[in-house]
């Protein structure tokens, strides 16, 4: 009888991050505190969105819900190395938050023989600037996000607004926003929050990111791209210092066991959403900054 080595079990990045997220959103439920992408819009000086401590670079998809569901106010992220590089120390007993991130290795294709790239999900270590010390020269006052100009912004768009009743949403079909009025919201912020929630629902129109869901979504389809859109507005409420008030819209706790069933029975469907909720967001932005480029 022989014995060889143990085969060490490959580490299921896609359900760690879901569990962790599935877990931040339940345990907002019970707590009866905001989602992990409901708050205020302040940050470090890298601004609101987390980003990488070394580079200053954006983190995207996945990675922004996972780290902003750590919970920690600056946006500064650092392998272990990188903060002692920096000037800093991670402090002993912190617990480190992944990062995953794609890379590709080169298979070739049983049936054509020809080689493809394959993706495959990895992930490294990240630690945020508060779980580090700092020389007092390092540390960095918070600051809020820059407060951006909704109307100018939705008007580069080229998006078709109506209002009136006392429902808001997207109608597909004849590609318009319909929206209550801005004195039905309780602040002005609850009704651009719930404006980006639309628009994010008409950048899935075909002229435009033509956004669906197959047969892998199923019933969950119509749940899944409410996801997306709650996920695209809180991005681009984050980008242009809009707070909306602590619950989100009245209609979000319908769809909060759906999002949970959908995220539970698919370990990738939260990459997915968050993904298309990205683009979603770089979408509307990059309207608002090409038309600023026009009026320079």
């Amino acid at each position: 009888m022989g014995y060889g080595k143990k085969t060490k079990k490959r580490r299921d990045l896609y359900k760690e991050t879901t569990d962790a997220i599935v877990a931040a959103i339940e345990k907002a439920i019970e707590e009866g505190k905001p989602l992990p992408w409901h708050k205020p819009w302040t940050g470090s000086e890298g601004g609101v969105m987390p980003v990488s401590g070394a580079t200053g670079k954006r983190y995207k998809g996945v990675n922004i819900i996972r780290l902003w569901a750590a919970g920690y106010d600056d946006t500064r992220w650092f392998t272990y190395n990188g903060a002692k590089k920096a000037g800093g120390q991670v402090r002993k007993g912190e617990v480190s938050t992944p990062i995953v991130y794609f890379s590709f290795i080169e298979k070739k294709d049983e049936k054509t023989g020809k080689d493809k790239n394959i993706p495959i999900l990895r992930a490294f270590s990240g630690f945020n600037y508060e779980q580090c010390e700092w020389p007092e020269a390092v540390e960095a006052e918070a600051v809020e996000a820059e407060r951006g100009d909704n109307l100018k912004l939705l008007e580069a768009t080229g998006l078709e607004v109506r209002h009136g009743g006392g429902r808001a949403y997207y109608n597909r079909a004849s590609d318009y926003i319909k929206m209550p009025k801005l004195e039905k919201f309780k602040t002005e912020d609850d009704y651009w929050a719930t404006m980006w929630h639309e628009a994010t629902h008409a950048t899935g129109h075909e002229d435009r990111l033509d956004r669906t869901f197959g047969k892998r979504f199923g019933d969950n389809a119509y749940a899944f791209e409410e996801l997306v859109a709650e996920l695209g507005a809180a991005f681009i409420c984050a980008e242009i210092g809009v707070t909306p008030s602590a619950g989100g819209r009245d209609d979000h706790a319908a769809y909060i066991q759906s999002w949970l069933k959908a995220l539970k029975n698919d370990k990738r469907a939260i990459f997915t959403a968050a993904k298309k909720a990205t683009q979603a967001a770089e979408w509307v932005i990059k309207s608002g900054e090409g038309a600023a480029e026009m009026a320079a």
